[in-house]
């Protein structure tokens, strides 16, 4: 009875639950030590401010992929209680989500009048490249973050802040009023 029950259990001795296809994707893999290095220091230093994750999610299925064969519908960064990280997932309202995927459109395009007036609405003032996304995994392709990257750092007021193994952080220095005067146009919401 007992080589029955472990025999019946075998699956989840050996972590083959955590499986999510026949291939080597995974929930279950060991993370890069600078994802940690990452969350140490925007805890430290993001305590009031926020950060967009690049690339984007894909449209259609909302999963963070990596190329350490990590794959999951929550955020790994969430695994640290940080705040203040936005990025296209299924826990933004309607709106919200539509604001943050135009602003993904506008880095994507370098229509920076845009993004400028967009990340003055979301109050974002840091971005986090994540050059190890699986961008290009099949039926769920996303944005190259080595060309978000370089549009991204076209942008005059984008300045580089520090680097955290395949993680690269940029920030965000026009400051620009919450409150505009003639308003914002309709096509950025």
């Amino acid at each position: 009875i007992i080589c029955l029950i472990l025999l019946y259990h075998f699956p989840y001795i050996t972590g083959n639950i955590f499986r999510i296809e026949s291939t080597a994707v995974s929930a279950r893999v060991s993370m890069p030590s600078y994802i940690q290095e990452f969350a140490k220091w925007w805890q430290e230093n993001g305590k009031t401010d926020k950060i967009l994750l690049l690339p984007k999610l894909n449209d259609n299925w909302l999963f963070e992929q990596y190329k350490w064969n990590y794959m999951s519908l929550f955020p790994i960064t969430g695994n640290f209680g940080s705040r203040g990280i936005i990025e296209n997932s299924a826990i933004l309202s309607g709106n919200e989500l539509g604001l943050v995927n135009n602003l993904y459109d506008a880095i994507n395009t370098s229509d920076y009048e845009k993004a400028d007036h967009l990340l003055s609405i979301l109050g974002i003032r840091y971005f986090l490249v994540r050059r190890d996304f699986y961008y290009n995994y099949p039926d769920q392709i996303t944005d190259n973050p080595e060309k978000v990257e370089k549009n991204l750092i076209k942008n005059p007021h984008i300045e580089y802040v520090k680097e955290f193994g395949k993680w690269v952080v940029y920030k965000y220095n026009e400051d620009k009023p919450l409150f505009y005067p003639c308003g914002i146009p309709l096509s950025y919401l």
